[in-house]
C-alpha cells in the first residue's frame, strides 16, 4: 500500500539488479533445484551494493532463499556493519525461530503480505507441508522480536485493497473464514503503522511530509 509520494520515490529511486541507483532488489530462486545465484555470488553481490551505498531488497520467500539473503546480509555486516541502511527482505514467508533470531541481529526489515493469508489461505493450508504452517507469513513474533514489519499487497499478484490486508493481519482468516496462524494476529492500530509509518521507514522516508 503506497502512498503516492512513496510511489514516486520508488519510481525514480528503485531499479532491478541490472541496474542501480538507490536501491536493488534481489530475486533470489529455486527453479532449476538450486539457489540462484549462489550463495558465493550472492554474497559477492550483495556486499558490492552495500559497499557502493545501496539499499538492498531480498525476494526470498521459502526458508532456503530466506536463509540465503539472511546469510548474505550476515556475510556483509561481517565486512561493513549494516546497522542504519535498512535492507529489507520481501515475503520473508517461512520464517521459523531459528531465522527469525538471526534477522533480530542483523535489525533486518521483514515486508509481509497480509492480503495472501485472505486470499490464497485455503490453499496454503491444504498444501503446504504442515513442518511449515506454523513459520508461515508470520506478523506478531517478527514485531515482539523487535523487528520493523511493513505491509504490502504484492499488486498485482493480488488485488491492492488495504482493507483486506488489514483485516487478514487482525484476524488472520482466509476469505472462507478458516484461520491460519490466528496467534500471529496483530491489533488494528499495529496494522495501520505497518502499512503506513513502517513502510516510509523502510524507504528512510519518515522525514517525508
Amino acid at each position: 500500500y503506497l502512498f503516492p509520494d512513496v510511489a514516486q520515490h520508488l519510481k525514480e529511486n528503485t531499479v532491478w539488479l541490472s541496474g542501480s541507483k538507490v536501491a536493488v532488489k534481489v530475486m533470489l530462486s529455486e527453479a532449476t533445484g538450486e539457489l540462484l545465484p549462489s550463495q558465493v555470488e550472492l554474497n559477492q553481490q550483495a556486499l558490492d551494493c552495500h559497499l557502493a551505498g545501496f539499499q538492498l531488497a531480498f525476494h526470498a520467500i521459502e526458508e532456503s532463499t530466506v536463509t540465503a539473503a539472511i546469510s548474505a546480509l550476515e556475510y556483509v555486516d561481517s565486512h561493513l556493519t549494516i546497522a542504519g541502511r535498512r535492507h529489507r527482505i520481501e515475503h520473508c514467508a517461512e520464517c521459523p525461530p531459528y531465522l527469525l533470531e538471526r534477522l533480530s541481529k542483523l535489525g533486518i526489515i521483514v515486508v509481509t503480505q497480509p492480503p495472501f493469508i485472505y486470499y490464497s489461505g485455503e490453499r496454503y493450508l491444504a498444501t503446504v507441508a504442515a513442518s511449515q504452517l506454523p513459520w508461515l507469513y508470520r506478523i506478531k513474533s517478527p514485531l515482539e522480536s523487535g523487528l520493523i514489519v511493513a505491509g504490502s499487497s504484492d499488486s498485482p499478484v493480488v488485488p491492492n485493497n488495504p482493507l483486506v490486508g488489514m483485516y487478514a493481519a487482525v484476524t488472520r482468516k482466509a476469505e472462507s473464514g478458516q484461520e491460519l496462524l490466528p496467534e500471529e494476529g496483530i491489533s488494528s492500530q499495529s496494522q495501520i503503522l505497518a502499512a503506513g509509518v513502517r513502510n516510509r521507514l523502510k524507504f528512510c522516508g519518515e522525514s517525508w511530509s
